[in-house]
């Protein structure tokens, strides 16, 4: 999949639709720049792991390597949002 971008005066371009769907890049989303051989390569940094609700169940999304347990501290997060004694 290719496109073709016009630079604008301020050195702004826009990622066509298409491909920001094809990769999922969101208002925000952070990408990694490099120059090699007179071409300019652009790829989505790595993301750190997200929890997310889909349909009543916790799916992990992530790129690159998994540090840590997301989902441990999604449960963490809620339970200290949760008054009460029982907590750990």
């Amino acid at each position: 999949m290719g496109a073709y971008l016009e630079i604008d005066r301020f050195g702004r371009s826009l990622i066509p639709r298409s491909l920001r769907d094809a990769l999922a890049l969101q208002p925000g989303a952070q990408l990694e720049v490099e120059l090699e051989g007179g071409a300019i390569h652009l790829r989505p940094a790595a993301r750190d792991a997200q929890v997310n609700r889909h349909h009543g169940c916790l799916i992990l999304s992530a790129d690159g390597v998994i540090t840590g347990d997301p989902v441990q501290d999604l449960r963490n997060e809620r339970l200290n949002e949760v008054p009460g004694s029982w907590k750990d």
